[in-house]
C-alpha cells in the first residue's frame, strides 16, 4: 500500500518542472536524500541507460517511524531505496524513493547491494533483512537474503517481500546468521542469485550445547517470474569471496578466491552445476598473496565483458618481494585462461583504479602508496595500456610523487575519463600536514604529460561512490564522512573546464629581485630531495620538508627515505658521497635534471649565486622588512624552524603578519592553515637541515632532535675546495665557505616569467597596480605581478 502511495506522489510529482541537478560545477553538489530519518548512506549503484536516464539503488539506515503513533523509533533499521533519473539527473520518485525494504536489522550491516536490469527492463536487487521472530530472541537468526524485482515505474513484480535465498537449514538452534557479498546477475532468460553465508549454530556435544560456527556458500537459478529452478549449498572457508559475471547461454562465470588457494573459475549452467570438467585456477596463490599478507587473496578490481564472451579482469599481483604491480588476465568461455601479464612494476601497493576501454585498448589508471621509513606513505599514480589479448602498449608511465600521507588514508580514484584530447583522473587524498580531505581532477595529454590538476568538491571524506562519464562530464554519486553520515550526494564535473585549473610547475607565487638591474626570480616549491632506490628527484611537497637525520642512512639501500643533503654542485651525479673535495671540482647545476614533480623542462631550475642572495636579503627595495626567523608549527611537538622571505609586493592577509629580523623562533609561528595563506600571497620558508660530513648529520640541539641550523649552496665557488653557502641559524643569516664535499641543502629558483604574449594591455591603473591584459586572445588580470583569470581565480 506504501509504495501504491509514492508512485501516485511521483505521478504528481511529474507535472511540476525540474532544474537539472547534473549542472557541471567544481565545488557544487546536490543532496541525493534529503529524509531527515536516514542518517547513514551506503553503496550507491547506478545503471545507465541508453536514454540518458539513470536507474539508481541505495542503503541507507536510520529511524523507523511508527505508523501507529508517528515517533521515531530506533535507529537500527537498513533501508534499500530503488530511484530513477531522467538524462538531466532529476529524480523521478519522490523522496526517499522506492522503499523497497525497511526491516529491523541487525547484521545487515554486512549486505551487499546488488543489481542489474532483465531484457524486458525490469530491475532485479538482492539485499538481507530480519524478519523472522527468531530474530527478536537471537538478533541475527531471522536475517535472510532477498531478490526482489521491480519495473522502471517503481511497481513490484514479484511479490512486495521479495524471494527468498533458501538457507541451508540446521538440525540444532540457529543463533545467529550473517549475509556477506550477495549477489545477483541476470544472463540471458535467467537469473542468478548467491551469498556466502556464516552461521553460528547451537549444537549439544556429549554432554553440553556448544556454539558451532558454519560457513558456506548458496546459489540458485531463477526465472524472470522469481520461481527458484536449482539450488546449490558448498562448505567454504571463512576468507571466501566470489563474482558473478554473465556467461554465454544463459551461464555465469562463478569467480571466487579462498584462503587456500588463487582465483578459480567455473562455468554454472542452469543447474547450478559447473559445465567445465574441472575447476579452473585463474591465478595461483603465488601470485595473489604474499609470504607477509593476511591469509588470503584478493578478488580482481575489474571485470571486462568481452563479444567473443570471454572476460578480461584486472588485479593487484601480490609478490614476494613486496611489489604490487596490476595485472591483467582473461578467461575464455572453454576454460582456458590468457595468463598473467604484469602491466606494471613498481615498488607500490596498488590502492585504487580506474579503467577507460575505448575498442580493443584498456587503460588503467591506479594509485598506489610507498611505505617510508618514516612512518609514512607517499601517494604516486601510474598509468598502462594493454590491447585485451594481452599485449602491453607501452611501459608504465608514472605521474610521479604526489604528497605524503599518514599510513591509514585510503587514497581512491574517485574515476578516470577521456575528453578534449586528454585524460582526466578524478582522485581524493588526505594530506598528512593539513588533515584534510582533498579532491583534484588531473589532466594528462595522452603521452602522459602533466596539464595541471584543479580541486574539485571540498573538504570533506569521499566514501562509497559510484562514476561514470558522459561526454566531457564526470558524474558521480557519493557519500560523504565516516559511513556515509554525511549524506548522499551528486555532483557533475566539466573536466575539460580549466577555469580552476593550476599547472604542476613546482612553483611559488612570489617574485624576488637579485641584482641592480631588476631580474626576477621565482622559489620552487620546497627543497630538492633524491632516492637512490628508485633514481628520482623532486621538489618535497610543502615549503617546511626537510629530512635533516633521515640523511645518515643515504648509503643503505634497504632503508627507503628521500635524502636532501647534497655535494656541491652535483647536478651530474647528486647521490655522490665522496669526502674528497677535488671530486667536486667541476659545478653541475642541480636544475639541469629532469624534476619529478613539475612540468617544466631541464634547466629551467637553478641555484642563485652567492651574490644573489646577498642583493636578495640586504640591497631589494625594504630588504630589511622582508626577512625574518620563524616556525612552521605542525602540530604536538613537531615544528620546523626557518627563514621567511617575503617577495617584492606582498600583501598580508586578514591579520596576520611577520614581524622583520626578529632573532629567535617564537614570535613568528605560525600553524599550516595561516601559513597557506601566507603562501598563497608569495611567503616563502627556508627550513633549517643541519648538514652532513659523509653519512654524519651534525649541528642538532642536545638531544638531537631539533636542527640548529640550516645550510644551503650557492652556485659560487670559493677557491679550488671551498663553494658559497647561505647559513640560517638563530642569529638570522650569514654567508659562509663551506668544503664542497660537505652534504647541504638545495632549494632552486626560476626566472620569473616575463608577461610575453601579451597582445594588447586593455586597462592599466598603475597607482593600484592592476592591468587587463589579452595574452594569446584570453583576457587576465595582473595584479602585484600575479596573474588571475577574468573570473578572479589566480592562474600563476
Amino acid at each position: 500500500m506504501k509504495k501504491r502511495t509514492l508512485l501516485a506522489l511521483f505521478c504528481a510529482a511529474m507535472m511540476l518542472p525540474a532544474a537539472a541537478q547534473w549542472t557541471p560545477g567544481d565545488y557544487s553538489q546536490t543532496k541525493f536524500d534529503n529524509d531527515t530519518n536516514h542518517l547513514f548512506y551506503y553503496e550507491p549503484t547506478i545503471i545507465r541507460k541508453a536514454d540518458g536516464s539513470s536507474l539508481v539503488g541505495y542503503k541507507s539506515r536510520g529511524y523507523h517511524i511508527n505508523p501507529d503513533t508517528g515517533e521515531k523509533e530506533q535507529t537500527s533499521f537498513y533501508y534499500l531505496h530503488f530511484q530513477k533519473l531522467d538524462k538531466d539527473g532529476n529524480k523521478q520518485f519522490p523522496e526517499p524513493g522506492i522503499v523497497i525494504s525497511h526491516q529491523l536489522t541487525h547484521d545487515a550491516s554486512f549486505s551487499y547491494l546488488h543489481m542489474d536490469t532483465m531484457s524486458n527492463g525490469n530491475v532485479v536487487f538482492s539485499f538481507a533483512d530480519e524478519r523472522s521472530k527468531q530474530g527478536e530472541n537471537f538478533p541475527g537468526a531471522g536475517l535472510e537474503a532477498y531478490a526482489y524485482c521491480y519495473t522502471q515505474d517503481g511497481e513490484p513484480v514479484w511479490s512486495p517481500d521479495g524471494v527468498k535465498l533458501p538457507a541451508y537449514m540446521h538440525d540444532s538452534l540457529v543463533l545467529g546468521r550473517r549475509y556477506a557479498l550477495e549477489d545477483i546477475v541476470v544472463s540471458g532468460d535467467h537469473l542468478y542469485f548467491g551469498a556466502h553465508i556464516t552461521e553460528q549454530v547451537n549444537e549439544w556435544h556429549d554432554t553440553a550445547w556448544f556454539g558451532v560456527f558454519y560457513y558456506y556458500f548458496e546459489m540458485v537459478c531463477m526465472d524472470y517470474n522469481g520461481n527458484i529452478l536449482s539450488q546449490r549449498v558448498d562448505s567454504v572457508y571463512p576468507a571466501f569471496n566470489f563474482e558473478f559475471i554473465p556467461a554465454p547461454d544463459d551461464n555465469v562465470y562463478f569467480l571466487y578466491v579462498r584462503s587456500d588457494d588463487g582465483y578459480n573459475a567455473e562455468r554454472i549452467g542452469t543447474d547450478c552445476q559447473n559445465i567445465w570438467p574441472d575447476t579452473v585456477q585463474v591465478e595461483n596463490l603465488g601470485v595473489t598473496r604474499h609470504e607477509g599478507a593476511l591469509q588470503q587473496s584478493y578478488m580482481p578490481y575489474e571485470y571486462i565483458p568481452m563479444s567473443d564472451g570471454s572476460i578480461g579482469m584486472v588485479y593487484p599481483a601480490m609478490l614476494d618481494n613486496m611489489r604490487a604491480p596490476l595485472t591483467y588476465n582473461r578467461l575464455y568461455p572453454d576454460g582456458s585462461v590468457l595468463g598473467h601479464v604484469f602491466m606494471s612494476d613498481t615498488l607500490g601497493i596498488s590502492k585504487s583504479h580506474a579503467c577507460i576501454l575505448e575498442g580493443d585498448t584498456l587503460t588503467v589508471f591506479n594509485t598506489q602508496d610507498i611505505s617510508l621509513n618514516s612512518g609514512m606513505d607517499e601517494l604516486y599514480m601510474n598509468l598502462n595500456s594493454i590491447k585485451l589479448d594481452g599485449t602491453k602498449l607501452h611501459p608504465e608511465t608514472s605521474y610521479g610523487y604526489w604528497l605524503r600521507m599518514d599510513r591509514n588514508v585510503k587514497p581512491q580514484l574517485i574515476g578516470a575519463m577521456k575528453a578534449n584530447g586528454n585524460y582526466h583522473a578524478l582522485i581524493q587524498h588526505q594530506d598528512i600536514y593539513y588533515l584534510t580531505n582533498q579532491s583534484y581532477c588531473y589532466t594528462f595529454t595522452l603521452d602522459g604529460e602533466k596539464v595541471g590538476r584543479k580541486p574539485i568538491l571540498g573538504d570533506f571524506l569521499i566514501n562509497d561512490r559510484t562514476f561514470y562519464s558522459d561526454g566531457n562530464l564526470a558524474k558521480f554519486l557519493f557519500t560523504q564522512d565516516e559511513g556515509g553520515a554525511g549524506g548522499l550526494w551528486q555532483a557533475c564535473i566539466d573536466v575539460t573546464d580549466d577555469t580552476n585549473t593550476k599547472p604542476e610547475t613546482g612553483e611559488l607565487n612570489g617574485k624576488f629581485t637579485i641584482n641592480a638591474d631588476g631580474k626576477q626570480i621565482v622559489f620552487s616549491q620546497a627543497n630538492l630531495q633524491y632516492w637512490n632506490h628508485i633514481s628520482a628527484i623532486r621538489f618535497g611537497s610543502k615549503q617546511w620538508d626537510e629530512q635533516d637525520g633521515k640523511n645518515q642512512w643515504m648509503r643503505k639501500p634497504t632503508v627507503l627515505f628521500w635524502y636532501d643533503l647534497f655535494g656541491w654542485g652535483t647536478g651530474n651525479d647528486w647521490r655522490k658521497t665522496s669526502t674528497d673535495s677535488t671530486d667536486y671540482a667541476t659545478y653541475t647545476d642541480w636544475g639541469l635534471n629532469d624534476i619529478m614533480n613539475t612540468s617544466y623542462d631541464p634547466g629551467t631550475w637553478r641555484a642563485m649565486s652567492a651574490d644573489e642572495w646577498d642583493y636578495l636579503l640586504t640591497k631589494r627595495e625594504n630588504a630589511d622588512t622582508k626577512w625574518s626567523l620563524g616556525t612552521a608549527h605542525l602540530g604536538i611537538n613537531t615544528e620546523v624552524r626557518g627563514l621567511i622571505l617575503l617577495p617584492d609586493e606582498f600583501e598580508f592577509p586578514d591579520t596576520l603578519k611577520v614581524i622583520p629580523k626578529v632573532h629567535n623562533f617564537s614570535t613568528n609561528k605560525y600553524i599550516p592553515e595561516e601559513w597557506a595563506r601566507l603562501e598563497a600571497n608569495g611567503a616563502v620558508f627556508i627550513p633549517m637541515g643541519s648538514y652532513r660530513l659523509d653519512t654524519v648529520v651534525l649541528s642538532y640541539d642536545d638531544i638531537h632532535t631539533t636542527p640548529l641550523e640550516g645550510r644551503y649552496w650557492t652556485s659560487t665557488p670559493d677557491g679550488d675546495c671551498y663553494a658559497k653557502a647561505l647559513v640560517i641559524n638563530q642569529n638570522g643569516w650569514e654567508s659562509q665557505s663551506m668544503p664542497r664535499s660537505y652534504g647541504l641543502s638545495v632549494r632552486l629558483v626560476k626566472d620569473a616569467d616575463s608577461e610575453q604574449g601579451i597582445e594588447d594591455v586593455l586597462f592599466d591603473d598603475k597607482q593600484n597596480r592592476t592591468r587587463k591584459v589579452l595574452i594569446d586572445g584570453v583576457l587576465y588580470i595582473i595584479r602585484d605581478g600575479r596573474i588571475y583569470n577574468a573570473t578572479g581565480v589566480q592562474v600563476r
